[in-house]
């Protein structure tokens, strides 16, 4: 643990702690579940003062990252804890990398619906899918329902791939990156042909689905999201 953590400098110290913490679990190198060190030696680790400390640990509890139990344990709460948060536009606001590491988590959630309901999708999801498309195709002028169109199309897919879990992560995904890219979102989908493309994209994907081909409709979506992750981020 302690070849994780490293002096703080100048500035808000508390702030400083934040950040830090805040970094190494988006890296992955503070888990779910694991137990931070005790005040006293986090105190020693940072070269910090107890109240600034507190001060930090608060703000984390506050944010949904950590979970300050009895006696003053404090652990690393898991991510959907964060999704949850009302502070959630802080969390990424302006802070491209993060925003990347979302992006990717998107893909891999989505890219995998898209085989699997390929493979189980039913005649009911599959009803679902192609109304969520119809609805999107025909939202071009709405601009203010751009957004709710297509993630409810996205998550028609995911739906149809039966798994509980994976519905869940993918909303709260969606529920994050509302709060940080959606106008810049709804901004692409009117730029020059951009709209025309995705839904052109968007029937590829349903037309793989419909045809029961778990890898074209892997792939369609693999190629979808990595147009929409690129001009997204370019802006």
């Amino acid at each position: 643990m302690k070849d994780l953590l490293h002096k703080v400098k100048v500035e808000k110290v508390s702030k400083k702690v934040v950040s830090q913490i805040v970094d190494l679990i988006f890296e992955g190198k503070l888990v779910p579940g694991e137990k931070l060190p005790s005040e006293s030696t986090l105190v020693e680790i940072f070269e910090v003062g107890r109240p600034s400390l507190r001060e930090a640990i608060g703000q984390l509890e506050k944010m949904g990252y950590l979970d300050v139990r009895a006696r003053g344990d404090v652990y690393v709460k898991p991510i959907n804890s964060i999704f949850e948060s009302d502070n959630t536009p802080f969390n990424l606001q302006g802070d491209q990398r993060k925003i990347k590491l979302l992006f990717c988590l998107r893909k891999d959630l989505e890219v995998a619906s898209a085989y699997t309901a390929a493979l189980k999708c039913s005649g009911e999801h599959l009803s679902d899918i192609e109304k969520c498309f119809e609805n999107f195709k025909y939202g071009e002028f709405e601009s203010q329902k751009l957004w709710e169109l297509d993630q409810e199309f996205h998550t028609s897919i995911v739906r149809a791939s039966n798994n509980l879990y994976r519905i869940h992560e993918v909303i709260n995904v969606f529920y994050f990156l509302e709060k940080n890219i959606k106008p810049v979102f709804e901004k692409v989908q009117f730029y020059d042909d951009n709209f025309a493309t995705v839904v052109s994209q968007h029937q590829s994907i349903v037309e793989a689905i419909r045809e029961g081909d778990a890898d074209k409709a892997q792939k369609r979506m693999s190629d979808h999201i990595d147009w929409t992750n690129r001009y997204t981020l370019d802006r």
